[in-house]
Protein backbone atom coordinates (compact mmCIF):
# COMPACT_ATOMS: atom_id res chain seq x y z
CA UNK A 1 0.00 0.00 0.00
CA UNK A 2 2.60 2.73 -1.56
CA UNK A 3 -0.15 5.18 -2.38
CA UNK A 4 -2.59 6.71 -0.17
CA UNK A 5 -4.90 9.36 0.30
CA UNK A 6 -5.94 11.45 3.50
CA UNK A 7 -9.13 12.17 4.03
CA UNK A 8 -9.79 15.53 5.89
CA UNK A 9 -13.58 15.72 6.62
CA UNK A 10 -15.31 18.80 7.57
CA UNK A 11 -17.38 18.40 11.38
CA UNK A 12 -20.76 18.11 9.17
CA UNK A 13 -19.19 15.00 7.26
CA UNK A 14 -18.02 13.72 10.46
CA UNK A 15 -21.37 13.94 12.01
CA UNK A 16 -23.37 12.39 9.26
CA UNK A 17 -20.73 9.40 9.07
CA UNK A 18 -22.11 8.88 12.88
CA UNK A 19 -25.42 9.04 12.39
CA UNK A 20 -27.62 5.96 12.56
CA UNK A 21 -29.25 5.66 8.91
CA UNK A 22 -32.71 5.55 7.92
CA UNK A 23 -34.19 2.36 6.73
CA UNK A 24 -34.42 3.92 3.34
CA UNK A 25 -31.24 5.09 3.14
CA UNK A 26 -29.64 1.64 4.71
CA UNK A 27 -31.93 0.22 1.64
CA UNK A 28 -29.70 2.17 -0.50
CA UNK A 29 -25.88 1.26 1.02
CA UNK A 30 -23.63 -0.46 -0.99
CA UNK A 31 -21.20 -2.71 0.27
CA UNK A 32 -17.46 -3.12 -0.20
CA UNK A 33 -14.97 -5.50 0.95
CA UNK A 34 -11.71 -3.83 3.23
CA UNK A 35 -8.50 -4.67 3.30
CA UNK A 36 -7.43 -3.19 6.96
CA UNK A 37 -4.40 -3.43 8.57
CA UNK A 38 -2.69 -1.86 11.64
CA UNK A 39 0.03 0.14 10.97
CA UNK A 40 3.69 -0.02 13.53
CA UNK A 41 2.60 3.60 14.98
CA UNK A 42 -0.66 2.35 15.91
CA UNK A 43 -2.80 3.65 13.17
CA UNK A 44 -5.57 1.82 11.57
CA UNK A 45 -5.33 1.60 7.53
CA UNK A 46 -8.38 0.96 5.42
CA UNK A 47 -8.42 -0.11 1.75
CA UNK A 48 -11.02 -1.07 -0.72
CA UNK A 49 -9.24 -2.32 -3.69
CA UNK A 50 -12.02 -2.63 -6.44
CA UNK A 51 -12.33 1.67 -5.79
CA UNK A 52 -8.96 3.14 -6.80
CA UNK A 53 -7.80 5.70 -4.23
CA UNK A 54 -10.24 4.45 -1.73
CA UNK A 55 -7.96 4.11 1.03
CA UNK A 56 -7.37 6.00 3.93
CA UNK A 57 -6.17 6.17 8.01
CA UNK A 58 -7.81 6.47 11.06
CA UNK A 59 -7.07 6.14 15.06
CA UNK A 60 -9.83 3.25 14.85
CA UNK A 61 -10.45 0.45 12.61
CA UNK A 62 -14.04 1.81 12.35
CA UNK A 63 -12.59 5.48 11.24
CA UNK A 64 -10.23 3.93 8.91
CA UNK A 65 -13.40 2.32 7.59
CA UNK A 66 -15.79 5.17 7.13
CA UNK A 67 -13.25 6.98 5.68
CA UNK A 68 -12.50 5.01 3.20
CA UNK A 69 -16.01 3.97 2.50
CA UNK A 70 -16.68 7.95 2.22
CA UNK A 71 -13.87 8.05 -0.28
CA UNK A 72 -15.12 4.87 -2.37
CA UNK A 73 -18.82 6.65 -2.41
CA UNK A 74 -17.52 10.00 -3.89
CA UNK A 75 -15.34 8.06 -6.11
CA UNK A 76 -18.28 6.25 -7.92
CA UNK A 77 -20.48 9.53 -7.42
CA UNK A 78 -17.80 11.12 -9.78
CA UNK A 79 -17.49 8.48 -12.17
CA UNK A 80 -20.72 8.61 -12.47
CA UNK A 81 -21.20 12.39 -12.80
CA UNK A 82 -18.43 12.15 -15.77
CA UNK A 83 -20.52 9.76 -17.51
CA UNK A 84 -23.86 11.77 -17.82
CA UNK A 85 -25.03 12.66 -20.91
CA UNK A 86 -22.67 11.31 -22.99
CA UNK A 87 -22.71 8.40 -25.00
Amino acid sequence: MADCAILRLSRREETAMRRKPSQSDRSRQVHFNFAIEREVDGRWIAEIPEIPGALAYGASMEEAKAKAYALALYAIDDVGSDSVGTL
